[in-house]
């Protein structure tokens, strides 16, 4: 995550990691794509798998577009919208607090 901008790091007595862009500015795909790496949700979508069927398969485009509707998805929720949903819930849930 440092390595890709999304965390810096502070040495000594307070210190720890702390995000280096703005919330608003980290969307959780860019996490997930960071940490896990590519979102595929079938194998046959990776470049490195081969398939003879794959010029007749009809599942491979609909793992496609399921894959690319998550991407986009998960692309247009950020860290801030997610601070803002807990705050939601904590206002809803005062006896959790």
């Amino acid at each position: 995550m440092q390595k890709a901008g999304i965390l810096k790091s502070r040495k000594g007595k307070g210190g720890g990691f702390l995000l280096a862009k703005n919330p608003k500015n980290i969307n959780i795909y860019e996490i997930i794509k960071i940490s896990e790496g590519e979102l595929l949700l079938s194998k046959c979508l990776s470049n490195k798998f081969s398939c003879d069927k794959e010029e007749f398969c009809i599942t491979r485009e609909l793992w496609n577009d399921a894959t690319s509707l998550i991407k986009k998805y998960l692309s247009s929720i950020t860290i801030e919208d997610l601070k803002i949903r807990y705050l939601e819930k904590l206002k809803q849930h005062p006896d959790k607090n």
